[in-house]
């Protein structure tokens, strides 16, 4: 609705113009009434009204005269006129002042209703036009802000932010799978305490707080996180410090940048800050022993299965990590080297590797996790994992008995040791070690054997040729079978078969 005032000395217009029109009807109201120039001139500096409907002629000041002094302030609003006389030089003068309707008394009601839906069309004209001017000003302004915050872009636009005395940056973070930027813009408070400049990048919306007076911002921050706390996915702020100074921008832009980093450390926080930051680790000294010191612990925690132990050693990790300056990836780095430490001194008292398919999940699990927390409980299962695991590898059966078996069943097969080792997701050269150490024979000479053993009985079967025999044991070249037959048994297949007859053995 647009404001209406109506001045006029005569009571029974001022009273009468108020209900002979369905203002609302049209898209007015009527705010206000004054009986002369002089009051109505304090009335549209008070009430700001869109659109005025005045006398010429009142006593003091005149209708001509408060509409030039209103005139004076840039004054927005658009008039009608209001005279008793038909003199064209009173005409003349409001036009000259701008103001296009000039209407007689006593007056038409139906000739009103025509200016008013007139002026209606002109005023929705200038109020669209005022707010594309703003929004395009208000876009500009925020563009800028936002390049000279990120980039330290500086231009003729950022003026503006001189005006104020203090600066706090806001960093909202958000999943923008789950929730839209526009979900989020759309509940972020209205204060007149703080000027605001909101815009987007990356997966956080910033809020930079301008302040005229030192003002805490903590109820501001509440009220964004009652807003935020009714969402179905949950959105962290990060706060930076107050700064005094313009030039400090990129400064506060970096810390929240770094807030974000530090979120790794205390996921549970819905708002992080420094101050925060300071309160939570208050009283705490931080790890005491070395980390050198954590690790020979640990194994020892592992061997014994001590979870109470473990579990202790890894808080002091955290809490390391938590007054150290390093990156999350860092961090995460130093995690997975400590699992493989942990991993090497298990293989090594052990004779056993851990499979690397095992290895890979533990590290995979770690780099992938957004919490220390989370990372944390799960290396504290991990590491007990181990001590179960040292305990029990001995009740299990041994890797070259599994694969004595799966010899014995796949002879037939293109075997060998890289083969096994994809198999079994132990390394090549392992394998091979391991093997021979408790077979006294290596993999490939052991394979040979139990082919040619497959081999006799084939050939007391005195079913098959000597070519289909070498197929079926796994040798695809029969001179190499021939070659290897007599080299294990002395005579060859052909020799073997012939004496196998003669002594009636085909069993």
């Amino acid at each position: 609705m647009y404001k209406v005032l109506i001045v006029d000395d005569e009571p029974i217009v001022r009273e009468g113009l108020q209900y002979i029109i369905d203002w609302e009807s049209y898209g007015f109201t009527v705010v206000g009434t004054a009986e002369n120039g002089k009051i109505g001139l304090e009335k549209i500096y008070d009430l700001k009204p869109e659109l005025i409907i005045t006398d010429i002629k009142m006593p003091g000041m005149s209708g001509i005269e408060m509409v030039r002094e209103a005139k004076k302030t840039n004054l927005s609003s658009r008039f009608i006129i209001l005279s008793g006389y038909s003199d064209f030089s009173y005409a003349q003068e409001a036009m000259s002042l701008g103001m296009l309707f000039y209407l007689l008394k006593p007056i038409d009601e139906e000739e009103l209703i025509r200016m008013l839906k007139q002026e209606k069309i002109q005023l929705d004209e200038q109020k669209t036009q005022h707010e594309n001017a703003k929004k395009y000003e208000d876009y500009t302004i925020l563009s800028k802000v936002k390049a000279y915050i990120l980039n330290n872009e500086t231009s003729k636009e950022i003026n503006c932010l001189t005006t104020y005395n203090s600066y706090q940056l806001i960093g909202c973070h958000y999943d923008h799978k789950k929730i839209s930027q526009y979900q989020l813009r759309k509940i972020i408070p209205r204060t007149e305490e703080f000027t605001s400049f909101v815009f987007n990048h990356g997966n956080c919306i910033y809020i930079l707080l301008c302040q005229k007076e030192n003002k805490k911002i903590d109820r501001f921050q509440n009220q964004l996180l009652e807003q935020f706390n009714q969402l179905t996915s949950r959105v962290y702020v990060s706060v930076s410090q107050k700064s005094y100074s313009v030039k400090q921008l990129q400064a506060l832009y970096q810390e929240i940048v770094e807030l974000e980093e530090k979120r790794y450390l205390f996921p549970t926080l819905p708002v992080l800050s420094y101050e925060i930051i300071k309160a939570r680790l208050e009283g705490k000294d931080g790890i005491r022993t070395t980390r050198d010191e954590l690790k020979n612990k640990l194994t020892d925690a592992i061997k014994e299965r001590q979870r109470v132990e473990i579990i202790e050693i890894l808080r002091q990790y955290t809490e390391f990590y938590q007054y150290s300056n390093w990156t999350v990836e860092r961090m995460k780095a130093d995690l997975a080297n400590l699992v493989l430490y942990c991993i090497e001194f298990l293989e090594s008292i052990m004779e056993k590797p851990v499979k690397e398919q095992e290895k890979n999940k533990i590290i995979s699990v770690i780099l992938a996790e957004n919490s220390i927390v989370k990372t944390i409980e799960f290396l504290n299962e991990v590491f007990y994992d181990f001590g179960r695991f040292f305990y029990e590898t001995y009740e299990k059966q041994d890797i070259v008995d599994e694969i004595v078996r799966y010899t014995k069943k796949n002879y037939h097969k293109d075997l060998n040791l890289a083969e096994l080792a994809k198999e079994f997701n132990y390394s090549y050269s392992y394998l091979g070690k391991k093997f021979r150490a408790e077979k006294k024979i290596s993999y490939h000479n052991y394979l040979d054997k139990v082919r040619i053993e497959q081999a006799k009985k084939l050939i007391k079967s005195g079913s098959y040729y000597v070519y289909e025999i070498a197929e079926k044991v796994g040798y695809s070249n029969s001179d190499y079978f021939h070659k290897k037959f007599k080299k294990i048994m002395g005579v060859s297949p052909k020799q073997y078969q012939k004496k196998t007859l003669e002594n009636g053995d085909k069993k």
